[in-house]
């Protein structure tokens, strides 16, 4: 084999092997942050408690809940409002909405 072909394939299993990492890290964070949001938020607190009245599991649920978390984390980054789909855009202390798109 060509040492170069060799080297290249370390270098793919190293890098899968990070990424691997790095998923488990980010699952984990976002697992937390969907169990405390089903307990604290009433969106995912009532979106939680709805799926566990129709019979799925609770871990179902809390994956379903996670997933959920980062629709609305996505939508905020999105829109620039601090709850994203659920929560109205910023307002200055006038009550004008702020805009964050042409305000750069």
């Amino acid at each position: 084999m060509d040492p170069n072909t060799i080297s290249t394939m370390v270098l793919d299993v190293l890098t899968l092997c990070i990424l691997a990492a790095m998923i488990l890290q980010v699952r984990a964070v976002l697992y937390m942050a969907a169990l405390n949001a089903v307990r604290h938020n009433p969106v995912l607190k009532a979106f939680y408690q709805r799926l566990i009245a129709r019979g799925k599991p609770a871990k179902v649920a809390l994956v379903t809940a996670m997933r959920k978390l980062l629709v609305i984390l996505n939508a905020i980054l999105k829109r620039h409002t601090p709850g994203g789909c659920h929560a109205p855009p910023y307002r200055d202390p006038v009550g004008n909405p702020l805009d964050f798109q042409h305000s750069r």
